[in-house]
């Protein structure tokens, strides 16, 4: 389930993704240092919180709030806490 989970959105994301490199991540996880805390602290309670992808996800709302909330597959209230740990306003609309 959670490689198909992965899958579905990493399709939905695929091109913003792929101009990402370990550079760039490793920059933005130093620029967050609590963020792989609340990953650890929110992974058992919300599926998406245990996908590998999780750290892009954040990449992308960080980078294109608004892109992400409009080509996200799945339900907003799945989206909404990471737009809070990153201390982005989130309306659904």
């Amino acid at each position: 389930m959670n490689s198909l989970l992965d899958a579905y959105i990493v399709d939905s994301f695929l091109e913003d993704i792929k101009s990402y490199d370990k550079d760039q991540i490793l920059s933005f996880i130093e620029s967050y240092p609590g963020i792989q805390e609340r990953i650890i602290e929110k992974k058992d309670k919300s599926l998406i919180f245990g996908q590998p992808l999780i750290i892009l996800l954040y990449m992308l709302i960080e980078q294109m709030p608004n892109k992400v909330k409009k080509v996200w597959p799945l339900t907003p209230s799945e989206l909404q806490p990471l737009f809070n740990d990153l201390g982005i306003a989130f309306d659904p609309d």
